[in-house]
Parts: structure tokens; C-alpha cells; sequence
């Protein structure tokens, strides 16, 4: 992880995101990071982001846990009504976990993004809490 990131993050006053560790608890080992960001309170909204750092992680339930705690704390502790998410249309792993969780797609930007010699597609997927559906 990167300590920078984390100090400038530690020293945000702000008020526009909150950041979890994500840990895996067999070994007491931080493995990532999850943040809500670009809060906005009155529109009761929020960004998502999640960063499973090593691969050895990936694939064994730490990003779709860690994802739905998030939401949790998202909509039951800050009464967010919406989050909404950035992901590479090429990504299908990551799709299929926030599909899981009831995110949707909401929009498309086409060749958005430039990544190992071609551009590609970034789907934005959101969820609404429940009963705040838009």
C-alpha cells in the first residue's frame, strides 16, 4: 500500500469520503482498501472504490465482502440513498460480484480509458438502497 496515500487520506477534513481497511483477519494483514468518496449529503449519493491489493487476495471473497459492508455502512449508518461505481466493461470478475450485490448499469463511456495498448469501455453501476429505487 501506498503510506502517502494514506497520510493524505488520514489528513482529509473534508468530509466527502470515508475509508475501511480491509484485513484479512486469519492473519491480521491489510490487503486493501475500501472508500466512499465524492459524498454528497444532500443528494445523499456516493462513490465507490475498492483496491484488493495482492492477487493471491483475489477471488476469495475479501472485495465481495468488503463491498457489501461497505454498503451497509453506506445506507443503514449514513443514510446514503445511492452509490454508484466505475468499472472496466472488460472486468467480468468485478462485474459479477456488484451484479450480485444489486448494482445496475447505468451508463457506458466508450474507449474511456487506455490500458495495456487499447482503450477501453468504463460501465458506471449503481445501487439505490432499498426503497429509495430511482
Amino acid at each position: 500500500m501506498d503510506e502517502s496515500w494514506f497520510a493524505e487520506a488520514l489528513a482529509d477534513t473534508s468530509n466527502r469520503r470515508i475509508i475501511f481497511a480491509v484485513e484479512d483477519a486469519g492473519i491480521g494483514e491489510l490487503i486493501g482498501m475500501v472508500y466512499l468518496h465524492s459524498i454528497d449529503w444532500v443528494g445523499r449519493t456516493a462513490m465507490f472504490t475498492i483496491m484488493i491489493g495482492e492477487e493471491a487476495y483475489h477471488g476469495r471473497g475479501f472485495g465481495t465482502e468488503a463491498t457489501a459492508l461497505a454498503l451497509e455502512i453506506a445506507f443503514q449508518h449514513f443514510n446514503l440513498r445511492k452509490v454508484t461505481l466505475m468499472v472496466g466493461a472488460d472486468n467480468a470478475p468485478a462485474r459479477k460480484v456488484y451484479e450480485k450485490l444489486g448494482f445496475a448499469e447505468e451508463g457506458r463511456l466508450k474507449d474511456h480509458v487506455y490500458y495495456d495498448g487499447a482503450f477501453l469501455d468504463v460501465l458506471y453501476l449503481s445501487k439505490f438502497r432499498e426503497g429509495d429505487e430511482g
